[in-house]
């Protein structure tokens, strides 16, 4: 019986969440109004002010000219947002800002950029992201 409880115990603390609903070990980035922020992939946004949270969920689409290639057009890359309400997109090309209440989300840059025949992996992104009202 001690070692069940014991294993118990164990369980709960390694699936513990904290009251933001993030991981421990994946704290709420706190930004500020009008700064360019990195949110990485996974990563949980909060406005100092708390009128925003939003989680960079995942790349949905990565079709930007790679650099060593020469495209007819510059291509366009997509990333999925959920917020507590909703859920949303953000383009490189063209959806670049989403309005979410009285503030603005603009997509500023999403690094790496592509490299002919160099893969990325899609848990490596940063979002450059600036709020704005």
């Amino acid at each position: 019986m001690k070692y069940f409880i014991f294993i118990l115990s164990v369980m709960i603390f390694l699936c513990c969440k904290n009251d933001s609903g993030t991981s421990v070990d994946n704290p709420v980035k706190s930004i500020r109004l009008n700064d360019t922020s990195e949110v990485a992939v996974g990563q949980t946004v909060e406005l100092t002010n708390g009128e925003i949270v939003f989680k960079f969920d995942s790349l949905i689409q990565e079709a930007r000219c790679p650099i060593g290639v020469e495209c007819f057009w510059q291509g366009n890359a997509s990333i999925h947002l959920t917020f507590r309400d909703r859920v949303d997109t953000l383009d490189t090309y063209f959806k670049q800002a989403i309005s979410y209440g009285n503030y603005k989300l603009i997509l500023i840059k999403l690094l790496p950029y592509p490299i002919w025949q160099q893969p990325i992996d899609k848990k490596s992104y940063i979002a450059m992201i600036k709020v704005s009202q």
